[in-house]
């Protein structure tokens, strides 16, 4: 069984599958918020018991569980994770990083996640399957500022409780592509200021069911991912901190094979406006050693859709030859720190590698 525990979603199905079986509210309440053991018990307990017993429809007993593991979680939730799924009797759980796994969707080794989720995005480089030491970026904007943005700018809705605000961003939101002037305009800002920037014509008002979105909500919402929000932050510069801590060798591989996902990536224009940001903040100053990555830098095509790509790496890794040891059982209940690159699972068996072999040789 395959476990992609998100904020707002979760995503639970079967190894070697393409997709998840079924895509749920996660409702465990803010998986950030400062808990014990204890009290994380109480919330994951009929948590489990609902994947297995109202959704999946299995039995514990019958397989082992792989869980995506957020690099941010807390250990007494991880903790509580464990005990739960020992106390409703699972054989085995392994916690693989998701910061990385996404990389399995694009048949390489090498090369860089940028996962823009609900809360926050995080940027890890992946060298030979293994994240780079200190190369992980985490900055606290997401589809939750998308959202936050969305309102501020459709002050014309005054009835939010009675709309649905995933369904209407999901809808209508684009993130649009800057023009020269615009450019010109937040080189100028030095890249940490906010801009305020014009929604073109392009981008008409929609009519929905109960409300109609103005051009400005449309097109001014997603500039929250790219330093239009308190903090001024900006995805692309996370991914251009997380190159900086990469060894000066391996920048040129990791950029020709950047993994984009999570279902915020998925707004039209995302991709084009997230290479435009890349390309005006190499002309800081601080990214000048890493300009000459600039014709380098190549987004990979996922044979999966964006916002189940972790969980399809999930499952990948699943239908996989995994070491034994780094399973959690009754009698090995140790959490291993996948900080740690000896720590990390070995994914493809010695014996694959010697089958491989052999037949080059035939």
């Amino acid at each position: 069984m395959v476990l992609d525990i998100g904020q707002v979603f979760t995503k639970a199905g079967f190894s070697g599958e393409g997709a998840p079986r079924h895509v749920f509210k996660s409702e465990l309440g803010s998986l950030s918020e400062a808990r014990n053991t204890e009290q994380w018990l109480e919330i994951v307990r009929p948590y489990l018991k609902r994947i297995y017993f109202d959704i999946l429809h299995v039995n514990p007993t019958d397989r082992r569980v792989i869980l995506c593991e957020n690099a941010f979680w807390q250990h007494s939730f991880k903790a509580a994770l464990v005990q739960g799924f020992l106390e409703i009797k699972a054989v085995a759980v392994i916690f693989l990083p998701a910061r990385s796994l996404p990389m399995y969707c694009s048949g390489r080794e090498t090369g860089i996640v940028v996962d823009v989720g609900w809360s926050d995005t995080r940027v890890q480089a992946v060298g030979q399957g293994f994240p780079l030491a200190g190369s992980l970026q985490s900055c606290g904007i997401g589809m939750q500022s998308v959202h936050a943005r969305f309102k501020q700018l459709a002050d014309e809705v005054k009835e939010w409780d009675e709309l649905d605000l995933d369904d209407m961003v999901a809808r209508t939101v684009v993130v649009r592509a800057l023009s020269e002037e615009e450019e010109k305009r937040k080189t100028a800002a030095g890249h940490t200021d906010m801009v305020d920037l014009t929604v073109p014509d392009t981008i008409s008002d929609v009519k929905l069911e109960k409300v109609v979105v103005s051009r400005n909500a449309r097109g001014g919402a997603a500039e929250a991912l790219f330093g239009v929000n308190e903090d001024g932050q900006n995805i692309a510069a996370s991914f251009l901190d997380s190159l900086l801590r990469c060894a000066v060798d391996s920048r040129a591989d990791v950029v020709s094979n950047v993994v984009i996902c999570g279902g915020t990536s998925m707004l039209p224009g995302f991709h084009w406006r997230f290479l435009q940001e890349v390309s005006l903040l190499l002309g800081n100053d601080k990214y000048a050693s890493l300009k000459g990555l600039k014709g380098k830098i190549s987004l990979t095509k996922l044979a999966f859709p964006q916002h189940t790509a972790l969980w399809v790496s999930g499952s990948l890794v699943g239908g996989m030859k995994l070491d034994e040891k780094h399973f959690i059982t009754t009698t090995n209940s140790k959490i291993h720190d996948w900080t740690k690159q000896e720590a990390a699972p070995v994914i493809i068996s010695e014996e694959f590698g010697e089958d491989e072999e052999e037949s080059d040789t035939e």
